[in-house]
């Protein structure tokens, strides 16, 4: 195993994301761990590291995403921090777990000393990757980060993306996958067959045909756009969007975002972008619809992770259930393309509003990651603590009107 390769198991970190997020304002620049505890770490430490590298449990390239806040100053912030997606940790003992946590908290401060001397950040955080492991003995160890406070204040942070997956391994036939499925999917996979749904699949990343060149008076630019068949078929599935989550009382993103986030994937080789839409003969406009991300870990190799990212369907169309043909088709096609892991992009908590998508999600897969951690770092300063406990109110009072104002757009809706 090359222990330098500039690979991320995460598609947060993949060049089609990082010049997504610096559209919207996120500047970023490369992480490597291999080097950093190469260059800071003693030698028993160097060697446990490498350890986890060659069991693939962590990973070393990483993107540093950081914006300057007014009265915060410079927020960073690692995505899929550390580990490997869905690593395989269940059988660590609760002394490893120690050890690992242990190590964790000190390679925290070392990546909080590196990204503050690099871009002067108030407050850095790190959000570990999803991993496979047992519950109870991982929230005994986690107390081990507060071993390494060295002129670095660490706190637990509200996590950016769902603390926790399921997951499906994609190793096994479509019968074995189907049969390790709830009895209720399985059911209603059959039944939306029954009704005579029709799913067609849509390769988003191969649309960029409308691509020209002008003279910006600096030499030539290239701007990308979608074709016309893209261009089609995305806005249907964006009004359906846009019915959903005023339906169902979420937030999304604007349709340029989405637009950008299409041509972003089509230029990066690693990413694919998919467009499931779901169709009965009785109307013309699709009644169910996902978006299907595959991204290739390594380079020159075809497995990688597909992820369920957005969902949509007409209420009026509830009964055939067209959303859950849509994912054994998504399930079937990422088999095809010899992705090893199918992913459903996190799980809410139990008493969620929107608990019913976890209904939806655990029918497909029950095998469960959770990220190990989400923590903030900033310097031990009275200041500068005062300063992360203002950013954490603000930003649970900005998350509450997001949530609030999506859930009157709900009842309004109706």
């Amino acid at each position: 195993m090359d222990l330098l390769a500039n690979t991320s198991t995460s598609f947060q970190h993949a060049s089609s994301w990082i010049a997504l997020k610096q559209q919207y304002g996120w500047q970023s620049f490369p992480l490597m761990l291999d080097q950093l505890v190469s260059e800071t770490c003693n030698a028993q430490d160097t060697k446990y590291y490498l350890s986890l590298r060659r069991r693939e449990l962590v990973t070393n390239y990483h993107v540093v995403r950081h914006r300057t806040l007014v009265v915060f100053g410079v927020f960073a912030y690692i995505p899929d921090f550390l580990c490997k997606n869905f690593a395989e940790f269940d059988g660590f003992s609760k002394e490893e777990w120690i050890r690992f946590f242990n190590f964790s908290g000190l390679l925290a401060n070392k990546v909080w000393n590196l990204v503050h001397t690099t871009i002067s950040c108030s407050i850095l955080r790190l959000e570990c990757a999803w991993v496979h492991c047992q519950n109870e003995i991982v929230d005994a160890s986690r107390s081990r980060f507060s071993e390494h406070r060295k002129h670095v204040s660490i706190r637990p942070s509200r996590y950016v993306q769902a603390p926790s997956t399921v997951y499906i391994t994609l190793s096994d036939s479509e019968k074995n996958l189907l049969a390790q499925m709830k009895q209720k999917t399985r059911y209603n996979i059959r039944l939306s067959q029954k009704h005579g749904v029709k799913v067609h699949r849509h390769c988003l990343s191969d649309t960029l045909t409308n691509c020209h060149t002008r003279d910006s008076g600096r030499g030539q630019n290239t701007k990308h756009e979608m074709s016309e068949e893209s261009t089609r078929v995305f806005n249907q599935f964006y009004t359906l969007l846009c019915t959903t989550a005023k339906r169902d009382g979420f937030a999304i993103h604007s349709k340029q975002y989405y637009q950008d986030q299409i041509v972003q994937c089509s230029i990066d080789p690693s990413t694919q972008l998919y467009l499931l839409l779901a169709y009965q003969s009785s109307d013309p406009l699709p009644i169910a619809g996902a978006v299907i991300l595959h991204h290739i870990q390594i380079p020159n190799e075809s497995h990688g992770i597909a992820t369920y990212l957005y969902g949509a369907s007409d209420y009026r169309y509830r009964n055939v259930m067209a959303p859950y043909l849509i994912q054994w088709h998504a399930i079937v096609h990422a088999k095809s393309c010899l992705c090893s892991i199918y992913d459903l992009y996190g799980i809410t908590r139990e008493n969620s509003r929107i608990s019913g998508l976890n209904r939806f999600k655990t029918g497909f897969a029950t095998t469960q990651a959770q990220r190990l951690f989400c923590i903030d770092l900033c310097a031990s300063k009275p200041l500068a603590s005062l300063r992360r406990s203002l950013f954490g109110f603000v930003e649970e009072m900005r998350l509450r009107y997001v949530s609030w104002n999506a859930t009157i757009r709900s009842r309004y809706s109706h």
